[in-house]
């Protein structure tokens, strides 16, 4: 018998409790670099690229410089919609520097006013859909590695010897963050896209340091948006991540990319956290490849995996500005085959 089609919303809300869905819930991201330095812009690329494939939900993908510039990092930008910004100066170079890292009021921050506008405008524009939209929020000691210039060398030397500065401007960081965070689910969204980049992962740093710098820290923030209606997802980048260790997180969903060295599978994923798990497909060497047939092979192992529940299909982290629509496509279809077998 043929199952009733669902909303987007019912689609995700049945994912997230492990039941049977119509279709696998499917959400792609990625940047619009020559649009993100304007509000209207980028909200309008967004809302394109969701009527164009009719995500179940929309992970809304800010500029990704945006969760620093306020702090005094500098960046330029290209007019070529392939290219991301370039770092033109970092804030923190030596110890001292962490104390210039104060909290932020978040209605006087350029930037951060600046993607609360583009969250207002996507809402404005998904009036006509039944789909939650997710903000990206990234965790305090992502922020802080970005604004060291994104050196590991410069984070550990800090993790070492500089503790209590460090840990003072994690502690501006965070609330910052988690006043942001609450401010984005009041001007509309539906939850929050909580980002760890790299920094959740052994190829970055011991578990003893992320559970001394990253964790209590993150968990500020998730607290903040805890109690709210719609979803809340985590999101760690990269190979070998703490996922048994951060599992337990205050979230709905977990995202990462399974093709990693040291990664789960999705299946593992959904089974040791019970939660949803989102991703599946390789988000760099597959795209880039450009095969119809390697995307279709992915969705397909996905879904077979996991039977079809307790998951939605994405790429493991941002997919590359360059892929053809035929690869998203490919995607969308070897979903309906699943569904309608």
């Amino acid at each position: 018998m043929t199952m009733q089609t669902m909303t987007k919303i019912e689609r995700v809300q049945a994912a997230l409790k492990g039941r049977e869905v119509d279709k696998v819930p499917m959400s792609f991201w990625r940047h619009f670099y020559s649009q993100e330095r304007d509000a209207g812009l980028l909200s309008e690329a967004l809302l394109a690229f969701q009527r164009e494939y009719q995500w179940d939900f929309v992970k809304v993908n800010p500029r990704g410089s945006y969760h620093v510039e306020d702090w005094g990092n500098r960046y330029s930008y290209s007019d070529d919609p392939h290219v991301a910004p370039t770092l033109l100066s970092h804030v923190v170079h030596s110890r001292g520097d962490w104390a210039r890292i104060q909290p932020l009021d978040i209605w006087r921050s350029e930037a951060l006013k600046q993607q609360l506008v583009v969250l207002e405008l996507v809402k404005e524009g998904l009036q006509e859909e039944n789909v939650y939209f997710l903000q990206t929020i990234f965790s305090p000691l992502a922020i802080a590695f970005k604004l060291a210039g994104s050196s590991k060398e410069r984070l550990q030397e800090a993790m070492r010897s500089e503790a209590k500065e460090l840990q003072g401007a994690l502690e501006a960081i965070t609330e910052s963050y988690a006043n942001y965070a609450t401010a984005s689910l009041d001007v509309g969204a539906s939850g929050i896209f909580f980002a760890t980049t790299k920094m959740a992962s052994s190829d970055m740093m011991t578990w003893e340091q992320y559970a001394q710098f990253g964790t209590p820290y993150d968990l500020r923030v998730l607290a903040a948006v805890q109690s709210r209606p719609g979803f809340n997802l985590l999101h760690m980048c990269g190979g070998h991540i703490f996922f048994d260790q951060l599992m337990g997180y205050p979230v709905d969903a977990i995202s990462w990319d399974v093709t990693l060295p040291g990664n789960l599978s999705l299946r593992e994923g959904r089974e040791r956290s019970g939660k949803m798990v989102v991703g599946g497909l390789d988000s760099m060497v597959t795209f880039k490849a450009g095969r119809t047939e390697d995307i279709d092979r992915e969705v397909t192992r996905a879904l077979r995996e996991t039977g079809g529940r307790g998951c939605a299909i994405a790429p493991g982290c941002t997919f590359p500005t360059t892929v053809k629509s035929e690869l998203l496509e490919a995607a969308l279809a070897a979903r309906e085959r699943f569904s309608s077998s």
